[in-house]
């Protein structure tokens, strides 16, 4: 992970493949619940990896041995955690998917990742469940709106920023005003309302003077400004 973290993927590579070859053969010996998951979690890593430098069919391969597991893991003991696990899993396929341009076959992986989200949060009500619930309807608006499909997309991102306000309400941390701020960036660019543009680049402004040493705020501060521009240049 620090590796990783460090940009050097194939050291990290490396690490992580040591720590498959323990957790197969833990797997293999013990049959567990818990070393299986184990394995899926490094098979993960390794995708994550080889998304990383962009081998995308080696990313899927990795991805769906994790998803073998946590399936069999799901209906085996249906816990939140394998249940959660396998929506994880589901969207990462979704993203391979879309990185190579199959948005229907994305599509597909997104609403399964959504249904086992939305029965966890119903389960739940945990700020954790809730917040993967916003994900996967941001991502389904993600696609809907790259297909052309405005008043699909606006509904997912209206799905989305309802949620993303009420965690930030609730939690006040920078993480949940951060996704609150890219809720509404999406719904002012998909609506073609400033309004949301301006509420997004005021919290984006507030983070990037909160944390300076952050550069993603200021960055994304700077594509909200981009935005306000190019689609009210007129105004």
């Amino acid at each position: 992970d620090i590796a990783q973290a460090r940009g050097k993927l194939s050291e990290a590579e490396e690490w992580y493949r040591k720590s498959l070859a323990i957790r197969e053969s833990l797997a293999e010996d013990t049959n567990t619940v818990e070393y299986r998951r184990d394995l899926s979690v490094s098979c993960n890593q390794l995708g994550d990896i080889a998304q990383a430098r962009g081998k995308l069919r080696e990313a899927e391969e990795w991805y769906r041995k994790s998803l073998a597991i946590r399936e069999s893991l799901a209906e085996e003991t249906n816990t939140i955690e394998s249940r959660r696990d396998l929506s994880v899993s589901c969207e990462k396929l979704g993203d391979i998917a879309e990185a190579r341009g199959k948005l229907s076959e994305a599509e597909e992986w997104y609403r399964k990742s959504l249904a086992i989200r939305e029965s966890l949060a119903e389960d739940t009500n945990t700020v954790e469940y809730r917040r993967d619930l916003s994900v996967s309807c941001n991502k389904l608006g993600d696609i809907a709106k790259v297909l052309g499909k405005l008043s699909e997309a606006e509904e997912w991102y209206r799905k989305d920023l309802a949620i993303s306000e009420s965690l930030a309400e609730e939690t006040n941390t920078v993480e949940s005003y951060d996704d609150l701020a890219v809720s509404y960036y999406k719904m002012g660019v998909v609506l073609r309302d400033r309004s949301y543009l301006e509420k997004a680049l005021d919290i984006f402004t507030q983070l990037a003077e909160q944390f300076p040493d952050t550069l993603s705020f200021r960055q994304r501060a700077e594509i909200v400004k981009d935005a306000i521009q190019q689609l009210f240049s007129d105004n």
